[in-house]
């Protein structure tokens, strides 16, 4: 064996161990899911103290029209009227091969008190692929 072959041989060994601990870590699976519990016990700023509250997925909103020609060129000359470039105006568009789209979508969840029914939606939203509510616990 020469000392190339025996090189090559423990880079390959080291690259092997590394992609099993690695790559098989639970952040590294394509599908992501999440699983909630229907209710939790959490504060309610409402009640002043910590209640039963029942959790659901927040429903997203209806979509917004597109702006007509008319309104694009309203929108073209509101605060853009003096000197200077015409800020996204001026711009060409982005071409198709630049874009990138994300294959996730962010879940806010919102919890309901049981005593006041008053809600309350979490701060931050969770990018999860899909959210199960009541699958855990």
């Amino acid at each position: 064996m020469t000392w190339k072959s025996l090189k090559s041989k423990k880079i390959r060994g080291l690259y092997e161990s590394l992609k099993i601990k690695y790559f098989q870590l639970p952040f590294f699976k394509t599908k992501q899911k999440m699983k909630v519990p229907k209710q939790t016990k959490r504060y309610c700023p409402y009640c002043n103290k910590r209640t039963e509250q029942k959790i659901d997925l927040l429903s997203t909103g209806g979509k917004r029209a597109t702006l007509k020609r008319g309104s694009k060129e309203r929108a073209k000359k509101r605060g853009m009227t003096g000197k200077g470039s015409l800020g996204k105006y001026s711009k060409p568009a982005i071409k198709s091969w630049k874009r990138k789209t994300k294959t996730t979508t962010k879940k806010v969840l919102i919890y309901t008190c049981k005593e006041c029914k008053k809600s309350l939606h979490s701060k931050k939203g969770r990018r999860v692929s899909r959210m199960i509510v009541g699958e855990k616990g």
